[in-house]
């Protein structure tokens, strides 16, 4: 996998610059712990909470939009929160500041919950977000909220980063298709649940999540893996990872290059930290990165 350290001021350009020729951005930051997270101010952004796109009460979307009146459509994200498969939700405090902190900068934002494990394993929680997809591209949904349609994307962190990537992975049409995104953001995705390289209890939750025992034998485990399906047909991805977590670097290093060889844009950010998923953003220039990406795919049509 080759590399590309960057100074500072070039991050975003090269993130950009990436969807033609990829590789991997260094992103400079520091390994100490950071303060805990001041709430966002939803200055000029409106909330539209606990919208059902399913039966079941886990199967709630919150909204997050520009305030300002537009005449055209927007790009729209839907958001997937992490937690092991298992625990999370969009309502919590940093989730719902990212979906406001993306509705600030211009995008309406689906901030979804799904079905956890092991009450509900795989595939419960990809055929949720499929659904919350499903609702996000609705005529119904589309004209309330002013939603271009082949301008929507996913975001996800941790677990979220899986299913997002799941999502993106397992798609084919064009991009205003049903089951279809134009860009994907992940964030610590684990993106091959084959194998046990990860730390020991997170291969507990795994196993719980894919409803097996053991990896051998375990046919969920490939169904489940967003790696299994990269191919030329998928969007561009920005894969947002520490250098030393939880969820090895080297699963996004292997994923980037499934997608490089199939000939899918991919830009590799690494940033150098134990931190995970969305703590991440915290990073200097993690949120300029992901911007820089998402006005290259999904603001400007002729980029995309």
């Amino acid at each position: 996998m080759r590399r590309r350290a960057l100074a500072l001021a070039s991050v975003a350009a090269a993130v950009v610059a990436a969807l033609v020729v990829t590789g991997a951005v260094l992103l400079p930051t520091i390994r100490e712990q950071r303060p805990a997270v001041v709430a966002r101010d939803a200055t000029g952004v409106t909330i539209v909470d606990a919208i059902a796109y399913g039966v079941d009460p886990a199967q709630r979307i919150d909204v997050c939009m520009p305030r300002a009146e537009t005449t055209v459509a927007r790009a729209a994200i839907l958001l997937v929160h992490g937690g092991s498969w298992a625990r999370g939700s969009r309502t919590d405090p940093m989730w719902r500041d990212t979906c406001i902190w993306l509705a600030q900068a211009g995008y309406v934002v689906a901030n979804v919950d799904y079905r956890l494990a092991p009450a509900h394993p795989f595939p419960a929680g990809i055929e949720d977000v499929t659904a919350a997809l499903d609702w996000l591209r609705s005529p119904e949904t589309l004209a309330t909220y002013a939603i271009d349609p082949e301008r929507i994307g996913a975001f996800g962190g941790s677990a979220g980063g899986n299913l997002a990537s799941l999502l993106a992975t397992s798609g084919t049409g064009d991009w205003d298709a049903a089951g279809r995104v134009a860009a994907v953001v992940t964030m610590s995705a684990p993106l091959d649940l084959t194998g046990a390289d990860v730390r020991d209890d997170f291969v507990e939750r795994q196993l719980a999540y894919l409803g097996c025992d053991a990896f051998l034998g375990c046919d969920a485990a490939a169904l489940a893996s967003p790696a299994t399906f990269a191919d030329e047909t998928d969007p561009p991805f920005l894969v947002v990872h520490g250098d030393d977590e939880m969820i090895p670097l080297a699963q996004a290093e292997r994923f980037v290059e499934a997608l490089e060889d199939a000939g899918t844009p991919v830009q590799l950010a690494v940033v150098p930290s134990q931190h995970h998923s969305i703590g991440l953003l915290d990073e200097p220039d993690v949120r300029d990165a992901i911007l820089a990406f998402l006005a290259a795919t999904l603001v400007d049509p002729a980029l995309a």
